[in-house]
């Protein structure tokens, strides 16, 4: 065989916002017959097989939409932007010419697409009262901003002044045009000349009305501690992006143009640009005869769905105050199952569906960071995490009607907890969890962790100090940084093939109705299995202080906090790793310090540059594993540390540089699996560089 390839490719602008683009790719094979084409009929079959286009072995095609909402075309709404964006993609692959009963396989995707940015800065700014107090200049005295006022009028009324002068002077062109009409000495031209001049003063007057509408009152300082705030959301951005695709083996209709067989109408324009049809629609098409009836097919229909959705938003409710806000949740799943027949001349069924995915998104458990930790290693929140697992167990069982007496396990008896609904349960443990470490109450902290909420995470700066009167005599810069950044994930979860439903209920509440009991943990089959919950902290910094003095002295410390949680649902242990850590740095720059030295008796002064400079860190961390009901609080791993960092540096000139350093490092490790140690590091580096 040979092949031919055929190409489309279209793009299209329907309007200045709306875009439209269109590629596609056949693969084609040419079939010969087999040996040397020396007879009449082989090249008649080799003819007949070129003009039928060949046979199709691969057909793809990519298709997309983007429309930008046309708010630029509204001065009143300008400050909006919003996209919208559609993608598209349709494949089919044909079976090889020996398993053709096989049929053929069939995918698409579908991607769309919602951002939106919104410049709140941009719509104070239509306000000519409320742009002044927009402009990032420093704020002014009582007596600064008496002069700027002083001068504003002053300005607003020559403005105001010019605008009447210019009033005038068309009420005169009009009276001088009038006697001209009357006037017949006056020609046409004359007449003419007096219009046009007048046009002119009407245009003068319209530049002069701009001119003074772009005049600005000065921020007033005693109203600015009430506008700054009322106005402080500057900005604020949107995204929301949804990827899913479909996988269908066993497809049997064959391309003809554009993926689609016109003859039975396969598989439908909805699938070749990207609908996502449920199992229902397997049915339906298995009816027409679409799906291979092949007993030996293994292969497994499949859909899956990405979910991402990010918000950010950036306060800034005094001068040099900044605060961005963030918060996002990322979640994807994959649907998989057998659609086939069993047998020949059976129906076709679906087999072993399943659901698998996994789940992030931004998270906030502030409250308890700061908690104790006694000498044995509990903190309250683990206390308050095992004390609500009874509490939550009581909600799972008054929302299942299977669970109708108290938990019992062989010969154990736990009136605190409902039927099915143990201290060992996945149901259980999951919400303790979470409202024990956020420090909510557990009314607010829904059942289901899939269906959690994202939460806020932030970051804030000030660099306004150094803008002060008494702080621009000491400071180049003063920056005061806090973040704080949290994220809980189930890094993946399974549908529970043991799960038995109870009839009578559908779609979410499936979750609060199991009716199978592990006869091992007298727990409930949940609907979902989750190995393991991951919730990390950090702190980074709580406190951070970057100083460049006038002096050229350099300071900066940092605070940061940090904490990771780990709950395994496989061996119901719950890993805490806590965190602190301390850094400070000071830095010093002498300008043209000079050294003397001889040369072959010849003394030399160098006049560079000396960079001195000392950084110190103090960390501590610590895993802990407990175990629930044993009391048992065992430490895994973990260090403090303490290091000590010291350098000089000197530029001799621009090839070479010379550095004198100093490290130390003590460790002492919170186990006895590891023993202390400390080092100690110095010496002298000549850096030279062979650059021109």
């Amino acid at each position: 065989y040979f092949t031919w390839d055929r190409f489309w490719s279209v793009k299209y602008s329907l309007t200045k916002s709306i875009n439209i683009d269109f590629t596609a790719n056949n693969k084609a094979r040419i079939d010969e017959p087999v040996g040397a084409l020396d007879t009449k009929e082989k090249k008649d079959t080799v003819r007949r097989n070129f003009w039928k286009f060949g046979r199709n072995v691969g057909y793809d095609h990519i298709f997309n939409a983007s429309y930008n909402l046309p708010f630029q075309l509204f001065p009143s709404l300008d400050w909006i932007n919003v996209k919208a964006r559609y993608g598209a993609t349709y494949s089919w692959v044909a079976s090889p010419l020996a398993l053709t009963s096989l049929g053929n396989t069939i995918r698409n995707s579908q991607d769309y697409q919602i951002t939106a940015d919104v410049n709140f800065k941009n719509l104070y700014q239509k306000s000519k009262f409320l742009k002044p107090y927009t402009q990032p200049d420093i704020k002014k005295t009582k007596q600064e901003y008496a002069d700027a006022f002083s001068k504003y009028k002053e300005l607003d009324n020559a403005a105001q002044t010019k605008i009447i002068k210019k009033k005038e002077d068309i009420e005169r062109k009009i009276d001088d045009i009038e006697r001209a009409e009357k006037d017949t000495s006056k020609t046409k031209e004359d007449i003419k000349k007096l219009v046009a001049e007048k046009k002119q003063l009407k245009n003068d007057l319209r530049q002069l009305k701009v001119d003074k509408r772009k005049l600005l009152e000065p921020a007033n300082p005693a109203l600015d501690y009430i506008m700054r705030p009322l106005m402080m959301l500057q900005r604020a951005s949107f995204s929301y992006d949804v990827k899913r695709t479909t996988v269908l083996p066993g497809f049997l209709p064959s391309p003809l143009l554009f993926g689609e067989d016109f003859k039975q109408q396969a598989p439908g324009a909805g699938f070749l640009f990207g609908a996502q049809k449920d199992t229902n629609w397997l049915n339906k098409i298995a009816a027409k005869g679409w799906i291979s009836s092949d007993t030996t097919i293994n292969y497994q229909f499949i859909q899956t769905k990405q979910q991402n959705i990010n918000l950010k938003v950036s306060l800034e409710p005094y001068r040099d105050l900044r605060v961005d806000i963030s918060l996002q949740k990322t979640k994807g799943e994959t649907y998989s199952e057998f659609f086939k027949t069993t047998s020949a001349g059976a129906p076709f069924q679906h087999l072993t569906p399943q659901v698998n995915g996994n789940m992030s998104m931004s998270f906030l458990m502030l409250k308890t960071i700061f908690g104790k930790v006694d000498q044995n290693n509990f903190s309250n929140a683990f206390y308050k995490f095992q004390e609500l697992r009874a509490t939550y167990s009581e909600k799972f069982g008054g929302l299942n009607p299977n669970s109708d007496t108290i938990y019992i396990n062989d010969s154990i008896k736990l009136p605190n907890f409902k039927e099915g609904y143990g201290p060992f349960s996945q149901d259980v443990l999951v919400p303790s969890l979470i409202a024990a470490y956020t420090g909510k109450n557990p009314n607010s902290v829904r059942l289901n962790p899939l269906k959690t909420m994202p939460l806020p995470n932030w970051r804030i700066s000030y660099n306004g100090i150094a803008k002060t009167k008494w702080g621009k005599k000491l400071f180049t810069s003063f920056n005061i940084t806090h973040g704080y950044n949290s994220t809980f994930s189930i890094g993946s979860y399974i549908t529970n093939l043991n799960y038995l439903n109870t009839p009578g209920y559908f779609n979410e509440d499936l979750y609060y109705v199991p009716q199978r009991i592990d006869s091992l943990s007298g727990n409930y089959y949940s609907y979902y299995s989750i190995p393991q919950v991951t919730i990390t902290e950090q702190l980074s910094p709580l406190l951070g202080i970057e100083i460049a003095w006038k002096n050229s002295l350099i300071t900066n410390f940092e605070f940061k906090k940090s904490r990771t949680l780990g709950l395994s649902l496989l061996d119901y242990r719950l890993t805490e790793t806590r965190s602190t850590e301390y850094v400070a740095a000071l830095g010093y720059k002498l300008a043209k310090f000079k050294i003397p030295f001889k040369i072959k008796g010849k003394r030399i002064t160098l006049n560079n540059d000396i960079n001195l400079r000392a950084d110190f860190s103090y960390r501590d961390d610590k895993t802990v594993n407990y175990r629930l009901d044993q009391n048992i609080a065992e430490p895994t791993r973990g260090q403090k540390t303490i290091s000590l960092a010291a350098t000089i540096d000197y530029i001799i000139n621009n090839k070479l540089n010379v550095r004198v350093f100093y490290d130390f490092r003590r460790t002492t490790p919170a186990t006895l699996a590891s023993y202390p140690t400390r080092t100690h590091r110095g010496g002298i580096t000549f850096r030279f560089s062979l650059t021109p």
